[in-house]
């Protein structure tokens, strides 16, 4: 079975930031799995995780965005 995520954000800024930059609208604490698709539109099929990543890394410059496994 696939482990669930939550998508959190530092500060609300950096989820606008995240979803204005990806065309996304997700939501601070949303569950999510690491390897789903970022969107139906998304190009390169970048899953959420290489979307996480790739923001930190080119838009906040440190972790601004976290992937935080939940505990069942």
């Amino acid at each position: 079975m696939a482990r669930k995520y939550k998508l959190v954000a530092q500060e609300q800024c950096w989820l606008d930031s995240f979803n204005n930059y990806w065309g996304t609208k997700y939501s601070n604490n949303e569950l999510v799995f690491k390897s789903q698709e970022l969107n139906k539109y998304s190009i390169g099929m970048e899953t959420i995780e290489s979307a996480v990543d790739s923001f930190n890394q080119r838009v906040a410059y440190g972790p601004a965005i976290e992937l935080v496994e939940v505990n069942r």
